[in-house]
């Protein structure tokens, strides 16, 4: 196969040591070896299935204060088309590996790490580094598939919601983390599927 993508990232130093960003660039995903394997007595797999292509654009805000503290802001849209996803066709109670649809996705992420000991002790030897990520993913199926209700649905392996903080605590070449993580729901098909399948 030969394709051509096109992309493009700009950056602006609002200051010696932040930033604002912005990409957009093509995407392409072929068909991989995984999606042609399925257990033979559940899944079914389309014999005309297609790549997938889209595009991704971002905008966000980063860099550091200093030295004790680190963070960015951004916010993002991906479209999706040719997605290749699993159905469960109406009327049946076999899973379908095919073209789903087009999807889009769209959300923003959130970082930032606080060192108190050296804004307040002014000290290189300790550190005590407060830190906290959030993810929000806003990802959707933008139309019915010719052998399932798709449109609206969730898109597949796509929590709402990721959220991960934790502290560290260093002294010297010592370094204790400590972290709690949470990641939302989500479906693994692009029906929606609460029952679970045969497989």
């Amino acid at each position: 196969r030969n394709f051509f993508l096109a992309g493009i990232g700009l950056e602006y130093h609002a200051s010696k040591t932040t930033e604002v960003y912005s990409n957009i660039s093509q995407a392409y995903r072929p068909i991989q070896f995984a999606n042609l394997q399925a257990p033979p007595s559940t899944d079914i797999i389309d014999q005309d299935l297609k790549d997938a292509s889209g595009y991704n654009f971002d905008i966000g805000y980063g860099g550091k204060i200093k030295n004790y503290m680190q963070f960015d802001v951004s916010a993002y849209y991906l479209q999706y088309n040719n997605r290749v996803g699993t159905i469960v066709p109406t009327g049946t109670n076999y899973r379908l590996i095919t073209n789903v649809g087009s999807s889009s996705s769209k959300g923003f992420e959130t970082y930032i790490d606080f060192n108190p000991a050296r804004l307040f002790l002014q000290t290189t030897k300790i550190d005590i580094i407060l830190y906290s990520s959030y993810a929000f993913n806003d990802a959707h199926y933008s139309s019915d598939h010719k052998d399932a209700s798709t449109k609206g649905k969730k898109v597949e392996n796509a929590p709402k919601n990721i959220i991960r903080t934790g502290m560290s605590f260093g002294y010297k070449s010592f370094l204790l983390t400590t972290q709690y993580s949470y990641v939302g729901s989500c479906f693994s098909d692009a029906s929606n599927n609460i029952a679970v399948s045969a497989n």
